[in-house]
């Protein structure tokens, strides 16, 4: 199966999608409503509020890079893009970030520090790799849009190193 074979099949199930990440942001608003103000910080409903962050981030995420890849790179029409698979879990991603912003700080969340540079990273080599496709540099190697999605991969993870080497962590900490 490949990946255009994976988005296809949530394509073609979009109310199940749909349900999922309508779920998301409403769970999340459910639990802010079990707790007392304030308290959204403290066990265990900061792990729950961290299961919801990566609950719709890596998803958000992985819409957003096959978006921009496909309006740059493939040039679609923004307008022929499946809504469940391209949007909603942009959507959803961004009202449960709100949602919990109301009930708890992020920095009081497991793991939203590495979620938040995991994106941050993700956009930095997407924005390099778009340079390079954009100058033709690709040109010079003689290289395809397969070699450009690897020379990303490759930029991604020396970025990656980099941000280790800078915070002083060894390899395994990542």
């Amino acid at each position: 199966m490949s990946l255009e074979d994976f988005i296809n099949t949530i394509a073609d199930n979009p109310l199940i999608i749909t349900l999922i990440f309508i779920a998301i942001p409403l769970c999340s608003l459910l639990v802010s409503l079990l707790h007392r103000k304030g308290e959204g910080g403290a066990s265990p409903w900061k792990y729950i509020y961290s299961l919801f962050v990566y609950l719709a981030s890596i998803p958000g995420m992985f819409a957003l890079v096959i978006t921009f890849y496909s309006l740059i790179f493939l040039q679609k029409n923004l307008l022929t893009l499946d809504i469940s698979v391209y949007f909603l879990p942009v959507i959803s991603l961004v009202a449960t970030l709100l949602i919990i912003k109301r009930s708890v700080r992020f920095d009081e969340i497991p793991g939203f520090g590495r979620i938040l540079g995991l994106l941050i990273l993700i956009a930095v080599s997407f924005v390099t790799a778009i340079f390079i496709s954009k100058t033709r540099i690709w040109i010079l190697f003689r290289g395809s849009l397969l070699s450009i999605a690897g020379l990303a991969v490759i930029i991604f993870l020396l970025f990656g190193m980099g941000i280790r080497m800078i915070k002083g962590r060894k390899r395994s900490d990542f």
